[in-house]
Parts: structure tokens; sequence; C-alpha cells
């Protein structure tokens, strides 16, 4: 082997003192792809740890992308080249508006090694997979050479050569390539012809599909959005139904699904209700055949919406059948499995081996786009990697393998672990191909090593990540995976120039996702562009809602900020419904702030019932800088408004809430409107249904001022406190009238339970005190 580059950096921040090598490495093998890129890390001055940003050789093109983005990264880190001789000197991050000029010339290089080969290349079927493995870019040169290799009428070419070339026709060719493609339309294999139509349409002008294809499939019946639900949804019922029983299904889809995706090119709204109702067909037979189409055509069509969905469908589904001779068993009997799979009506979907087929070709198929450097890498990845949610994951598992000595005395020999995403192909391919504690087994399933640390990038292509932050970004925002999410923020953080400009509002709806490393990401980008300016109302709101606690300490370090709560009343009234132990005790000494004197409390207390009966608050936004997103009422168009759904109150946040009224606006409950506290007493919560009453009875008004619906609905309530009220409130009677039920309350004690007898025992000594003769 020969070192063709390295690179050393180091980093010291603190105590920490650390190194990174990096060598470019150029192998004996005798074919273009001969070079490694492989790395070194640990403390300094003690035994580094080795690992390999390449599972195997590559192209130099491509080993160098790789070696300068992990130079880059480093650098983005805080590491400082200690060499300048083999190592090339810092490059700028990329960014956005540079990714073209990144990919452009590794896919041409690419492009022209590929097709010196095939121009060379002897053997039909190995030059049929060269031609499949040409970037899916048009190029009119590559596609006038493959052309030349069709035989439509030699006997005994092997079709899949033909299948081949016409895949690969339709994703680099033009309109004039229809003319050749046409003869195959009645080609007596029907896969052949299948794939034709679905070139055929790929090379026609967007305009002309429909009747290209009405043309050719004159017999076919146009679908609508509702006959297509109609048909899918009939079918999953009826295959549910025959699952129980072991019966065969009399309605197949296969034929619908097919002419669904075929019409798809040109009737949009059938695509979506495809991509709607797919996840609920199973891949059980009457269906598996059709899905099986969706599942190549996809690929073929590089279908970003599509092909990922159904292939993590499949994925995460059982195989139907495991084939291990050529009969099964089953309900049905002795089947015979190639004779039973060939049949029109098969009563055997897919076995476990076309089940690991296609798991496998959908990571083959990402893997391949990104060695040819393709932009649709990024894309193809990123709706891939959002399909993943937590609920994608299992149990993790251990086992162990054992060896027995002479004695039978059993040793372990090896212990596999793995987590619960070890199952998700194409999650584990895009995430973990350079991690060296990661390792496919024979059967796709993907193991790893808790004892190995490792705090690097691991992903497949991170050069062609680099070059694309947005979709990073945007991964990060969208994402409902732990792992996913892991993997945004360490990719995110080696483009500190990217990072500097993302959106205030994106950053916050990152510390508003479940997971610590995008809370701790978005932490870190707003305090780097920390000021004594506080953040927008409505933005604090928002990090209340965060269930991180660093979150909402910064929250309360924003409010410190405020200066002026004139016009702060939104926010506080909204603050004030919000459940946080670490919030409530701010709102506790707000009292002692002087910025809480030009507070009118009369408005402040009227707004937090208004927002506590509709359970959403509208803030305005006390300056800072606003983006598109940002919601605008019509009500005032010239000041940024958002509408908050406020989560429900919880008892101690109702007694708290209460309490505070009390100590803060006291007199301003004398002011409230009857009718906006009884409104409080009809709510469906009983929490704010206690809080009005509490309200209420604080109020001084007279009895006779509360509404009959008010004192029924206190009295029917199911809650003991809620209908101790219903005693409480008698207070407000005048003496005279409120003399007159002292017996009949006394009459009550022994039949009411703790809370009544406290309410009466409170009305009866009003009374009293009311009649207690004066002293002269």
């Amino acid at each position: 082997m020969k070192r063709i580059r390295t690179s050393r950096l180091r980093c010291k921040e603190g105590n920490s003192d650390k190194v990174y090598e990096v060598d470019l490495i150029e192998t004996v093998a005798m074919s273009e792809a001969k070079y490694l890129v492989n790395f070194r890390y640990g403390r300094h001055g003690s035994t580094l740890r080795e690992g390999s940003k390449t599972a195997m050789p590559v192209p130099f093109e491509q080993a160098e992308k790789i070696f300068d983005s992990v130079v880059i990264s480093k650098h983005n880190k805080g590491y400082v080249s200690e060499d300048d001789g083999s190592g090339e000197p810092p490059r700028p991050s990329p960014t956005v508006s540079s990714a073209a000029d990144h990919t452009d010339a590794p896919i041409a290089a690419y492009t022209n090694a590929l097709l010196t080969r095939i121009k060379n290349e002897k053997h039909d079927p190995t030059r049929s997979r060269q031609i499949w493995r040409l970037p899916p870019t048009p190029h009119p040169d590559a596609a006038a050479l493959i052309t030349d290799f069709l035989q439509p009428n030699k006997k005994h070419h092997d079709w899949r050569d033909n299948y081949s070339i016409l895949w690969t026709l339709g994703r680099i060719g033009s309109s004039s390539d229809i003319k050749t493609v046409t003869p195959y339309l009645n080609d007596s294999n029907p896969v052949i012809a299948s794939l034709a139509l679905e070139v055929m349409l790929a090379l026609t002008a967007p305009d002309q599909r429909q009747a290209t294809y009405q043309a050719h499939c004159p017999s076919s019946e146009p679908l609508t959005p509702d006959t297509l639900q109609q048909h899918i949804t009939a079918f999953c019922h009826e295959a549910a139904q025959q699952k129980r029983i072991g019966a065969p299904v009399t309605h197949p889809i296969n034929a619908v699904l097919k002419e669904a995706y075929l019409q798809s090119w040109f009737k949009p709204e059938i695509k979506r209700t495809l991509l709607a109702l797919l996840p609920d067909i199973p891949f059980s037979p009457g269906a598996f055949k059709g899905l099986r189409y969706l599942l190549k055509m996809s690929e073929f069509r590089l279908d970003r919406e599509m092909h990922p969905l159904i292939n993590i469908h499949l994925e995460a589904s059982a195989p139907h059948f495991n084939r291990q001779w050529m009969y099964h068993y089953s309900g049905h009997g002795r089947l015979e499995v190639s004779k039973e799979l060939a049949s029109d009506n098969a009563r055997l979907a897919h076995s476990q081996h076309t089940h690991r087929y296609f798991t496998a070709r959908f990571s083959r198929t990402l893997k391949q786009l990104g060695i040819a450097n393709s932009p649709l890498f990024t894309v193809m990845a990123e709706h891939t990697l959002l399909q993943y949610t937590d609920d994608h994951a299992k149990a993790p598992r251990t086992f162990n393998d054992y060896h027995y000595d002479r004695n039978w005395q059993r040793h372990v020999t090896r212990t596999r672990h793995y987590d619960g995403y070890a199952h998700c192909s194409a999650l584990n391919t895009l995430l973990h191909t350079h991690a060296p504690h990661y390792r496919k087994n024979a059967r796709g399933i993907w193991q790893y090593d808790p004892n190995e640390t490792f705090t690097e990038r691991g992903e497949a292509f991170p050069h062609l990540w680099d070059n694309a932050p947005d979709a990073l970004l945007r991964i990060a925002c969208h994402t409902r995976c732990q792992p996913v999410a892991d993997f945004s923020v360490r990719a995110l953080r080696d483009n500190s120039t990217f990072c500097a400009g993302i959106p205030l509002d994106t950053l916050i709806t990152l510390l508003l996702k479940p997971y610590d490393s995008l809370q701790q990401f978005a932490l870190q980008q707003l305090r780097r562009r920390g000021s004594d300016t506080p953040l927008p109302d409505h933005i604090i709101c928002q990090l209340f809602l965060s269930p991180s606690d660093d979150v909402i300490t910064f929250a309360l370090a924003e409010l410190d900020k405020i200066r002026d709560f004139s016009h702060s009343v939104p926010l506080l009234s909204t603050l004030l419904c919000l459940d946080h132990v670490a919030l409530r005790a701010w709102l506790d000494t707000l009292s002692q702030r002087l910025a809480f004197t030009a507070i009118n409390p009369a408005a402040l207390l009227t707004a937090t019932i208004r927002a506590i009966t509709d359970q959403h608050a509208t803030i305005n936004s006390r300056g800072g800088t606003h983006t598109e997103t940002e919601i605008e009422t019509e009500t005032d168009t010239c000041t940024p408004q958002l509408s908050i759904t406020l989560p429900s109150l919880a008892d101690v946040q109702g007694e708290w809430l209460f309490q505070w009224i009390q100590s803060h606006c006291e007199k301003a409950i004398s002011q409230l409107d009857v009718s906006s506290v009884e409104a409080l007493i009809q709510h469906p919560s009983a929490v704010v249904r206690l809080l009005g009453c509490r309200l209420l009875d604080a109020m001084p008004i007279s009895y006779s001022q509360i509404a009959e619906s008010t004192l029924q609905a206190i009295e029917r309530s199911s809650s003991k406190a809620i209908q101790a009220f219903s005693f409480a409130l008698l207070q407000k009677l005048a003496p005279e009238q409120l003399s007159e039920k002292v017996d009949y309350l006394i009459g009550l004690l022994p039949q009411c339970g703790p809370d009544k007898q406290a309410a009466i025992l409170s009305v009866i000594a009003t009374a009293i005190s009311a009649h207690k003769p004066r002293v002269p």
C-alpha cells in the first residue's frame, strides 16, 4: 500500500487534548477502485483507535472527496492542522450554493469511467451490470452507446440484458429514444413489455403522457381516487377476514395497483391516494404482485415519495412464508412453490428470500446513487430517513455463541448485540456504513459493539451530506426517530457557516422536538447569537412547551431580560396557564420585580381567564425579527401574532393559579365580569370548573347575580369539591335570607362529606357573625 495524502489534526480545549489523523491510501488492486480513507483518533500521547471511512476500495475521485470532507469537518470542530506538507490547507465549509460545483465533476468522472468499461466489455452480463450503474442523469452519448447493445432478435439472448438497457435508457435518454423502445411494447416477455411502457412514459413529455398511455392501453379503465380507495379498502377488509379462516381472496388488486401507478404519471390525485392507502395494504396473496411492481417501478422512476414508503413498509412486514423446499405445506395443503408463485391466483406471496432480496436491493439503490455522487442520493436518503419513527424500534437483543470443551463444559465464544433498529436495513446503511462498531451479518441484520466508543460521523457518503445541509435541517425538523435526529445534528455541526444562518423559528422547532440532541444543538445556536435583547414573546412561550429542563432554564433567562411588562399581558397570561415548577417559581417572585408595577392587574386577569376558557392564546410579538412561517392574524396586520394551543390545567396548576391570582390580582377580582367566570364553571375540565367556583366565591357579588344555570352546573358536578360550592355560595345571600337556612344546613351536616361539611360550617359561621349583637 502507498500513502497518497495524510493530515494530522489536533484540538486543545481546557483539559481536553485530542488527535485525529486521516490517510488516503492506494492499494495494490488492479481496478480503478483501489483507494481507501483510513483514520486514527484518540487522546494525545495515547494509543490511537483506528477505523476506515471506506468499507471497500473506491475510485480516487471519491476517496479524495471523502478525505477532504473529513478534514473540513474536523476544522469546523476546532481541530488545527499540524502539518502543511502532506495535507492540504482547510477549505471553506460547503454551502447550498456550492453544491453543484462539488457534485458535477465527480459524476462526470464516474460516468466516463463506466462508459469506457462498457465500450471495452465483451461479456454481456457484466456489461449489463455496468450499464445498470450509470448515473440517472440525461446523457445523449451514453444513451446512443447502450442502445447499440439491444438485441431483440437474438433467440438465446438473456432477457435481463435487454431489461438493464431499457431500464437505464429510461433514465438517461430523451424523447428521441422512444422509437427504440416502441418495439419492446409487444415483447413476448411480459416483464420486458411492462418495463418498456414505463420507459416510454418516462421519455414522453409530461403533457403528452396521458395520450401516450391511452394509445397503448386502450382497454384500461380510468381510475379515480374514489374507485381506487374502494378497491383497496375492500381488498384489505377481505384479506383480513380470509386470513383468519385460511381462505384465498376472491378480489385481488394486483392489476389495480399496477394501473394506478401507471396513471399516476399524469394523475397526481391518484398518486396521493395511493400514497395514503399504501401503508394499509398487506404483502399477501392478491396484492403482492402489484406491490412488487410498485417496488421495482418506483425504483426505476427514483420516486422520492413512493420508493422509500413501500420499501420501509416491506421492511417492517414479515415474509408470507418460509421457503425451505420445493413444496410448502399450509392450510391449502401441499403447494409446489414455483408453480404457485407463477399462477395468476397464487395462494403464496413472498418468501424470506424475496423479502431479503428487496430489502437489500433498496439499500443497494441508495448506495449506488452515493457511489455515483448523484445529488439524488440525499434526496432519496432524506425521504427514506423521514419514514422511520421511534415505533420501528424493537427491544434490544443479546445472543451468546458457545463452545463445548472435551468435558462438556460450555464456554461463551462470542456475544452478539442487536439494538432496537437492527432490522432496519436502509436506516443502518445510511447511518452506520462507516461506523466501526456496526456491521451487517449474512441475513442483513446489523450488529453493534456496545464496548466500542465512536463519536465521529459514521454515515454513508458524508461528503454528499456536507453539500446538502438544507436536507439535514429538514430531517432534523421533521424526524420522529431518535437515531435519525442524532445523525442530523452530528452532520449539521460540521457546517458552522450554514448553522449560523438557521432561522430563529426553525431553531424553536428543534427545541420543541422530544430529542435531547436536537434540543442541545438548537440551544447552542441560540446562545451563540446571544444578546441583551430578549426573544419575541411568542417564541418565549413556545420554549416553555419544550420537555427539556435546559430549554426551560434558557427561557427563564430570556424572561429576566424583559425590563418592561406593560405590553406583555398576553405573554404573562399565557405563562400563567403553563404547568412547569420552575416557571411557577419565577412567577411567584414577579411582584417583586420593578417591571411588574406597570401591568394592569384587571387586564391580566381577564386575559388569563379568556386563555383558560378557549385553551389557546394569541400572542403579539415584542420586538425581534420574524420569518414567513409566523402566523399573522387579520385583527392586527402590523404586529406578527401566534396562536398557541395551551395544555389542560393540572390539579396542582389550578390550585397554584388561584393562589397566585389572590396574591397578585386581588383587587382585580372585584372587577371581573360574572359571565366570564361562569364560562369557566361550564368548562369540560374539572380543574377549570373548580377554579371558576373559587373565583366566583371570591367576587363581591350577591347570590341573585349568579345565573341559575351556573348553580345547577355546580350541583350536578361529579366533583365533591365543586359540589361544596353550592353551599359556600350561600354566604352571598342577604343576612335575613341566610339566617332562615341555618337550621336546614345544620340538619345536613351529618349527611355530607368533608368538603360539604367545611362549606356548610363556613356559611353557618357567616350567618352567626351577621346576627351577632353589636357591643355599644
